[in-house]
């Protein structure tokens, strides 16, 4: 599963690259939840790429109908150059998804090894083959999804429930007033 808005920073053709690099035998699907201004780019280089019977533009999903997108995907894959959030990583990780992700801004605050695999960012042929091999090795292997799924929902319930995030900025409001 993908979502987002499809726009430049959010590196979709990263994403397309990588799967094009699946091995056949790996039965694999994507759906891509978002709109944008390279909505129909991204669909004709689908298209070009032969990968558009693997790969559903879904278009703008209303929010309360997300929940049966996550619910039925196995990987969330997040290729993403700028995230200062990356919000929909909390959402994912709620889910249970182990994620692939670029170990940059947002989402090297919001991930950590356990629930998601960090592709390092040195080169544009690494970042893909990294990403493919990524992709490859949770679709091989259930049961690395279901720890790293389960990981993700106990980080997602420790640090970004906002109760959670409440409690900490309290303590840090408290230690800064101390001083």
């Amino acid at each position: 599963m993908w979502a987002g808005l499809i726009i430049p920073r959010k590196n979709f053709g990263l994403l397309l690259e990588s799967l094009k690099r699946i091995p056949k035998e790996i039965k694999w699907k994507l759906n891509v939840a978002g709109e944008g201004p390279l909505l129909y780019y991204w669909k004709n280089k689908t298209k070009r790429y032969n990968l558009n019977k693997n790969i559903s533009f879904l278009s703008q999903i209303d929010y309360s109908k997300m929940d049966k997108q996550y619910k039925e995907a196995d990987i969330f894959v997040f290729p993403s150059m700028r995230e200062a959030t990356g919000t929909v990583l909390v959402e994912a990780m709620s889910y249970g998804l182990p994620i692939i992700s670029l170990n940059l801004h947002g989402a090297r605050i919001v991930l950590n090894n356990n629930c998601a695999i960090l592709i390092s960012k040195k080169n544009k042929k690494q970042m893909i083959e990294d990403f493919s091999n990524a992709i490859i090795k949770l679709a091989q292997n259930p049961e690395l999804r279901k720890k790293m799924g389960e990981a993700g929902i106990k980080r997602a319930e420790k640090y970004f429930l906002w109760e959670k995030r409440g409690e900490r900025m309290n303590r840090l409001y408290h230690k800064v007033l101390k001083k």
